[in-house]
């Protein structure tokens, strides 16, 4: 049975479906009465201009994919690999009336084709903690984003919080971040923040700014930066 907790922005109010009261996110969203990670949200908003199109990659309950849809009034299209939290994530855009403005995917992103996963649950109360094991006998499907996007005439955004697979997913995403040049917020742990920016950095993004109490970092491509 799902949890609703009210969300406040800008005079708005909005409601997110979590698991249980006791849910990591369900508890910092009702004590702050907005957004989880509502800085880099904001962030986020200051920064796209006439912009059209986000990708969340590790929805979760889709705190992030109803802010995207809701707030900034975009074209969201979100991936999350586990049914519970996908559940609660459609139910959430159904009560904010913004499931129209969505396209959603149970399934995790990769750089492998025809792969499939398993999840690993790392926190009984943290629904957003959830990491991808690729398995042939797993029974989540696991899409690259280059095959998924490569149609979308314009993608400005892209959030990833994958709990250790960002790597993979940023590899499976290359055409399409080199076609687009969008934001890219990325969780990333400290054993492989070296990798990941000097990945990212093969294509000219430049590690800007850091986020969140669980490290978070915007990446910009050196085309955005003026001086």
């Amino acid at each position: 049975m799902a949890y609703a907790v009210e969300i406040e922005w800008e005079g708005r109010k909005f409601g997110l479906q979590t698991p249980s009261e006791h849910d990591h996110i369900a508890r910092v969203v009702a004590k702050s009465g907005t957004f989880y990670e509502a800085e880099m949200l904001r962030d986020a908003q200051s920064r796209l201009f006439y912009a059209k199109c986000a990708v969340d990659v590790g929805a979760n309950v889709g705190n992030h994919t109803l802010f995207f849809a809701a707030v900034l009034g975009l074209r969201t299209i979100a991936l999350e690999p586990n049914k519970a939290a996908f559940d609660l994530l459609r139910a959430t855009l159904e009560t904010n009336s913004v499931a129209d403005r969505c396209v959603l995917h149970q399934a995790a992103a990769g750089s492998a084709r025809d792969a499939n996963a398993r999840l690993e649950h790392l926190e009984p109360n943290n629904s957003g903690r959830a990491r991808v094991i690729v398995d042939p006998k797993g029974d989540v499907p696991v899409i690259r984003l280059d095959d998924l996007l490569d149609t979308e005439p314009q993608i400005d955004l892209i959030k990833i919080d994958t709990e250790g697979s960002e790597a993979d997913v940023i590899a499976g995403a290359k055409s399409t971040i080199l076609r687009h040049h969008p934001l890219i917020y990325i969780e990333i742990g400290e054993d492989v923040f070296p990798s990941i920016r000097r990945q990212l950095e093969s294509i000219d993004y430049i590690c800007w700014k850091r986020f969140n109490h669980t490290p978070t970092f915007l990446f910009l491509h050196k085309r955005r930066l003026t001086f």
